[in-house]
Parts: C-alpha cells; structure tokens; sequence
C-alpha cells in the first residue's frame, strides 16, 4: 500500500485507533484495484493515477421498467470511456447469466480482474452443479 490511500504516517497512541483506521484504508483500495483491473486486461494501476482518471466523470443514473441504467459521460478521457465500455460489457455478461450464484460471480469478477495471472482459475474455478465451467476468454 502507497500514500495514495492515506498511509503516509497515520500513528495514534491506541492501536485500535490505527488498525480501524488501517483497515478502513484496505477496504477502500482493494475493491478499487479489482475494478480498475476489470477494464484494462487486468493490469495493475497506481490510484495516483488511476482515481483522477476514472473518478472525473460524470453518471446519471435512470430506472425504467425495474431497471436501473447508470450513463457515465466522459467528455474529457477517451481512455476512461474505453474502461468503462470493457467494464461494463463484463458486468451485462455476468448479470445476465440467471444461473450463476453470487458466489459464483464473484468468484467470475476476481478471476476476470486478475486474467494476467492464469493461477487464479486454479485457485477457484466455477463450478456449476458440479460441472466445470468453460475457461474465461
């Protein structure tokens, strides 16, 4: 963990107070590192860099029909919009398979995030009533 997530010196005089504080941090950049991973073929990005990048646009949020559709406009960052567009084709596929668990999709999300690596499928491969699942592409 870098300074980007406020790790630069937090000391208080109870160790509770620093292990709250130190866990409150990890709780915020590890579910930041998973999503910035599953837009850009699952490659690690700073938060120095990648916050400002993909946290400057804008969302609009509209429900329809029990649906609920989040637009994000990105006027300023064709590269954000192309993170976006692979983030968001992920995740139609993964909610629109009725079949799968949570857990099962959550173990999809990690897995896809972290493609670069070919030991996750090992760690935990999907199993659907006992079937293996074909591999990610």
């Amino acid at each position: 963990m870098k300074n980007q997530w406020g790790w630069c010196g937090f000391t208080a005089h109870s160790l509770k107070q620093t292990a709250l504080f130190a866990g409150l941090a990890v709780m915020a950049a590890n579910p930041w590192n998973v999503f910035t991973r599953l837009g850009d073929d699952g490659i690690h990005h700073e938060a120095a860099t990648s916050r400002p990048l993909l946290q400057s646009c804008i969302a609009r949020l509209s429900r329809h029909a029990r649906r609920g559709i989040v637009t994000i406009y990105t006027a300023t960052s064709e590269k954000a919009r192309e993170i976006y567009r692979a983030i968001s084709a992920f995740l139609s596929e993964i909610s629109s398979a009725s079949q799968l668990s949570l857990e099962e999709r959550r173990q999809r999300v990690i897995a896809h995030a972290f493609r670069k690596y070919g030991t996750i499928r090992r760690m935990f491969p999907p199993d659907i009533g006992g079937q293996m699942t074909m591999p990610l592409v």
